[in-house]
């Protein structure tokens, strides 16, 4: 696995069992990564195709620009499986920060096994993060897992009222980049968690500073049914800058 903290700041390490993604996000660094990569890599004999412009990698092999070879297109890498029942110190772990694990497009049974792997490893905390939460209404999500969903403005809105349907008591929300204002109702309560960071690379737009601050008048407004707030480093904010985590997910740094 990949240690994350100079790039995401609220995890140990990242687990990038399944790359790619097809939602096309214009704003998407993800996807900058991979195709870059992708230039370096070779192809192999330890890969299948099953179809539909999937692919699965099934041994380490090469380079880490290997992992790449099929660039954003969706990518099953099985050989990562065993990664974190390896590591037994108890960490933190962001899933998939290089794809969206719960896209339409992702086969149920790759789902089923990554989450396998979460229940056998309760030592650590894990973190899911996707553009389609109605999906985690599909599975029975472990205990040991954080469902969170990403929004960038009132279009996503759908994406927060997704989240209960799962019935998981650790639900949190990516707003990041932050390109329109957070909605009040839902900075708390369901919510426990909230990480708040801009856009970032060439072209990005900061977002307005009533956008921030009504969303931590509106969570403290909550009292204690009020969601935990972090700040990323690269949200611009005078001090002191909220780096709140919820009960149970604390990094092990």
């Amino acid at each position: 696995m990949n240690p994350i903290r100079d790039t995401i700041g609220y995890a140990d390490e990242s687990w990038n069992v399944i790359t790619g993604c097809r939602h096309g996000c214009p704003y998407c660094y993800a996807r900058r990564i991979a195709q870059n990569l992708q230039r370096r890599a070779t192809l192999g004999d330890d890969c299948t195709q099953p179809g539909g412009g999937l692919h699965e990698i099934r041994y380490r092999r090469g380079a880490a620009a290997d992992s790449y070879r099929y660039g954003f297109e969706p990518t099953f890498h099985s050989h990562r499986l065993g990664e974190p029942g390896r590591r037994r110190k108890s960490e933190v772990i962001f899933v998939s920060d290089m794809g969206d694990l719960f896209g339409e497009w992702v086969p149920s049974e790759w789902i089923d096994q990554v989450l396998q792997v979460i229940r056998d490893c309760p030592w650590h905390s894990f973190l899911l993060l996707t553009k389609n939460s109605r999906r985690y209404g599909e599975f029975s999500l472990p205990e040991n897992c954080w469902a969170g969903t990403t929004y960038t403005g009132p279009a996503d809105e759908r994406r927060i009222w997704d989240l209960p349907l799962t019935t998981h008591p650790n639900l949190w929300v990516s707003y990041e980049p932050s390109l329109g204002p957070y909605p009040r109702m839902w900075a708390g309560g369901y919510i426990r968690w909230i990480v708040v960071g801009a856009q970032s690379g060439s072209g990005a737009v900061a977002p307005r500073p009533e956008w921030i601050r009504d969303l931590l008048d509106a969570r403290d407004q909550m009292g204690d049914e009020g969601a935990k707030v972090f700040f990323k480093d690269n949200l611009v904010w005078p001090e002191p800058r909220p780096r709140e985590r919820p009960e149970g997910l604390v990094i092990g740094r």
